[in-house]
């Protein structure tokens, strides 16, 4: 008996990403608003068959691997062998999100295998759950909480959804340079002298106190990403990108996550409709999308 599981990995931006310190083990810690985009998705088709034992990979992008080194063949290894269950899988994943954009897509993939597979097994309770998927990727417990807007600390496992929070309007390109996070942090670590300095102001919290009041002239007012700098040192074009954004109406442009996607906020859709049509002429080999 096969059982076939669809989902949506929706994408993610950051309006705050602040790195804070680096632990002995080499990880580093964060504090952050993410912001979840359910326009912008990979889908996720599980294909769980009782009999029959394996995992199998497949998928539309030519950018990302289908061997064990897939993040979505490693969050369903780590569900068997942490579970004790045992199915022969079949994961494909249609991917929209661009790759190593920032934008979480690789995490939100794993997250909807690690839910696709509780949905159907239920042998962890969320929490749980949520513990595991950080092993595999410091964004995916985020995307198994599932909330809209959350407050992110530590390494991924501090979760505070944001229960109050305007509607707001995205536009997003991706240059298509692709930023590898390891790369990311190497030069986070030469340039940004003040990550372990307690005397930081805590911007995340001013982003979400923008965000609980909704606020969006404040939340424009407050964006912050620690990466930003140095990205645009290594890739001018991020520069550019987002100055074109707030030149054609943008009330507040950042790059997210460690790049090289760039997002504006818009005041209504008709602005950002306008700001598209506009940059789609320009950029027309970038990847340009609303959420």
């Amino acid at each position: 008996m096969r059982e076939v599981i669809t989902l949506k990995a929706p994408a993610k931006i950051n309006l705050t990403l602040e790195v804070v310190g680096r632990l002995p083990n080499g990880y580093h810690t964060i504090r952050s608003v993410f912001v979840r985009l359910d326009k912008l998705s990979d889908t996720i088709e599980l294909r769980i068959t009782r009999s029959e034992t394996g995992i199998t990979l497949s998928t539309t992008s030519k950018d990302i691997p289908t061997d064990k080194t897939n993040i979505c063949h490693r969050a369903a290894a780590a569900y068997f062998a942490a579970t004790g269950e045992t199915a022969g899988v079949a994961i494909h994943i249609e991917k929209n999100i661009p790759v190593a954009a920032g934008m979480g897509g690789g995490s939100s993939d794993a997250a909807s295998v690690f839910v696709g597979l509780n949905n159907y097994f239920k042998a962890m309770s969320p929490r749980k759950l949520e513990a595991l998927g950080g092993d595999i990727g410091k964004d995916v417990p985020f995307f198994i909480r599932g909330a809209a807007v959350c407050r992110v600390s530590g390494m991924g496992e501090g979760i505070t959804p944001l229960r109050s929070f305007p509607r707001m309007h995205f536009l997003i390109v991706h240059p298509g340079i692709a930023i590898s996070t390891a790369d990311a942090y190497r030069a986070l670590g030469q340039r940004v002298w003040f990550m372990s300095n307690a005397a930081r102001a805590d911007i995340s919290s001013a982003m979400a106190r923008a965000v609980r009041a909704r606020d969006v002239g404040k939340i424009a007012a407050t964006l912050f990403n620690d990466f930003e700098a140095c990205m645009e040192h290594a890739h001018p074009v991020i520069k550019e990108i987002k100055q074109a954004l707030l030149a054609f109406g943008a009330r507040g442009a950042l790059m997210t996550g460690s790049g090289s996607a760039v997002f504006g906020i818009y005041a209504s859709r008709k602005a950002l409709l306008n700001a598209e049509r506009i940059l789609k002429t320009h950029y027309a080999d970038y990847v340009i999308a609303s959420a």
